[in-house]
């Protein structure tokens, strides 16, 4: 690589840059993410939990390296020859595309990262409505803001579309069959995101329970072709060999840990709910109100970029009214109610909409497997030349694909009389 500069990180000590990742990062589109961070609130429970998403993006962009070098490494000739990347013009070529992908994979977060995806605004003639989601902001950015960088002959002949192949699912390129391979580097159940993100944040909000052996898991991954024998087709994915399966369930179960304890925190979901009231009321002041109290779309990039969490939280005490004074005071409201294995707390929120009205409570659900739908993660056996599900080799996996639910409810503290 032509190394123009070098960052130290906590996690992986040196991510190194070249001059077109340097240009990339330079621009205010990316120096944006410095503001934003990458737990919105969190810190009110874990004061440590201050990163950004600016240097998430960098990790994200250095683990995708190290993976996509493993899995080529790992690789058989005549598979990389199937898959359009045994050659090195061809290996160095998409090499560059996955980092730029990694690196510009959150561009278009909103303020407050996931915790302002509430505000999104609606998608045009959506019904039942459906609203955008980031990853619509990131395709806009990318296509308008960084086209010229990615693009730039000097550094290549990469298209900017072979970037966003990798980031938006829906993205005509993936069709190209070398693009739909390497996206599950971006997202899948292993990916380089989910792999930075919880070392990343369990190291700032001085927890362990995002540890895991992330060489390990690298060290591990390959492409291999698995057969269906039902639908009589073949295909290849990113799979891990039987080495690295203990890698991979202590990747999962860090992030149910992760999320139980530190995402899913009650304190942490408290400041959520006040923070999608204060911002939703700030944005029915600013421009004019123009926007209905949502972020603006992806075509009002101009706007759109403005906004960052300086920003809005510069804002709480003049249009932050009651739940913008709670975040600028730590005075949220108080968990009355929680609930992790009961699919159907109905009747214990009807009792509590009885007793304390229903504009003093505040229900936050959740409910997902943690393991499995569409994105599954496949085994390869060398010997035998196959690949298995992992919730087949594993019966810690086995239990992950069982829907998790957790329910909790917030009471106003004024109207608490007990």
């Amino acid at each position: 690589m032509n190394t123009s500069k070098r960052l130290r990180d906590v996690i992986y000590g040196f991510i190194h840059l070249d001059k077109q990742e340097c240009e990339i990062i330079n621009r205010p589109e990316f120096q944006r993410l410095r503001r934003i961070k990458q737990l919105a609130l969190t810190n009110m429970v874990y004061p440590g939990a201050m990163h950004t998403r600016f240097e998430h993006s960098l990790g994200v962009m250095q683990m995708a390296s190290d993976m996509y070098d493993r899995i080529l490494d790992n690789t058989d000739t005549e598979t990389l020859e199937a898959c359009g990347l045994h050659e090195e013009q061809q290996q160095k070529h998409y090499r560059k595309v996955v980092r730029l992908a990694a690196l510009l994979h959150d561009i278009g977060h909103p303020p407050f990262s996931h915790a302002g995806e509430d505000l999104l605004p609606p998608l045009p003639k959506s019904n039942p409505p459906k609203h955008y989601k980031h990853e619509a902001y990131s395709v806009s950015i990318i296509q308008e803001r960084f086209k010229g960088s990615i693009e730039n002959p000097q550094y290549g002949k990469i298209k900017v579309e072979e970037v966003i192949a990798l980031i938006d699912d829906k993205f005509v390129l993936r069709k190209n069959y070398t693009s739909g391979l390497l996206a599950q580097i971006i997202s899948g159940q292993i990916d380089a995101d989910r792999a930075d993100y919880l070392l990343r944040d369990s190291y700032h909000a001085g927890v362990k329970y995002g540890v895991y052996d992330h060489k390990i898991l690298v060290n591990s991954l390959r492409i291999a072709k698995q057969t269906d024998h039902i639908e009589g087709t073949e295909s290849h994915h990113i799979v891990i060999d039987k080495s690295g399966i203990h890698a991979v369930e202590s990747l999962l179960i860090a992030r149910y840990q992760m999320f139980m304890q530190v995402y899913r925190h009650k304190v942490r979901c408290a400041y959520n709910f006040h923070l999608e009231k204060a911002c939703r009321e700030i944005l029915l002041h600013v421009n004019k109100g123009i926007f209905k109290g949502v972020f603006p779309p992806p075509t009002k990039l101009d706007q759109y970029l403005l906004l960052d969490d300086i920003y809005m939280e510069s804002r709480f005490r003049e249009y932050g009214g009651y739940h913008g004074e709670i975040i600028l005071n730590r005075n949220h409201w108080k968990q009355k109610y929680s609930s992790d294995d009961n699919p159907n707390s109905n009747e214990e929120i009807s009792k509590l909409k009885e007793k304390y009205g229903e504009e003093n409570i505040h229900i936050d659900t959740y409910s997902k497997p943690w393991y499995g739908g569409a994105k599954t993660i496949l085994v390869y056996d060398k010997d035998k030349k196959l690949c298995k599900e992992l919730h087949e080799k594993s019966n810690l996996i086995d239990a992950l694909s069982k829907k998790t639910y957790s329910t909790r409810i917030f009471l106003n503290p004024e109207h608490n009389k007990d």
